[in-house]
């Protein structure tokens, strides 16, 4: 997977299939995207709560609760939230959780033929170790696909 300021890339190698999300960073970000909430702005598409204070990875954190607005799009209601663990220093997200309703679609296909469109997906990523203020190769934002790679629709 790859984000960047034009989307999101996401690649089953297992599949040789990917997924790509694009979309142009508002204004207000100064050009800068959200790790989780890609091309959403969380004041209009989502009501948000604080939950408090956790520790991630030894730093002290800021947890926030999103959950999508009626006025959200389609893409970011199928969410039912995101809870992100932000560092209280650089107010980067240390952990994000979401959970999804899931489709028999896509890179959420799967070998059943049950129903699972009221089955939930809980995706959770979490730094175990983090480092501020290091350098970064560009190429870490940029994913090579395969030129036989299938792209998938959503």
């Amino acid at each position: 997977m790859v984000q960047n300021e034009h989307g999101l890339l996401v690649y089953d190698a297992e599949s040789n299939q990917y997924y790509e999300y694009e979309y142009e960073p508002s204004a207000e970000t100064g050009g800068h995207t959200r790790p989780t909430l890609i091309g959403s702005s969380p004041t209009t598409d989502f009501d948000v709560s604080y939950d408090g204070t956790d520790t991630v990875a030894g730093r002290e954190t800021h947890v926030l609760t999103f959950r999508p607005t009626e006025e959200a799009d389609s893409f970011i209601r199928q969410l039912d939230y995101v809870t992100m663990w932000v560092d209280g220093t650089y107010w980067f997200p240390l952990r994000e959780e979401a959970s999804h309703q899931l489709r028999n679609e896509g890179l959420l296909r799967t070998d059943t033929d049950e129903d699972l469109r009221d089955e939930k997906y809980v995706q959770t990523k979490t730094f175990e170790e983090i480092a501020f203020d290091t350098g970064i190769e560009d190429s870490m934002f940029q994913l090579e696909l395969p030129e036989d790679a299938e792209r998938v629709e959503s």
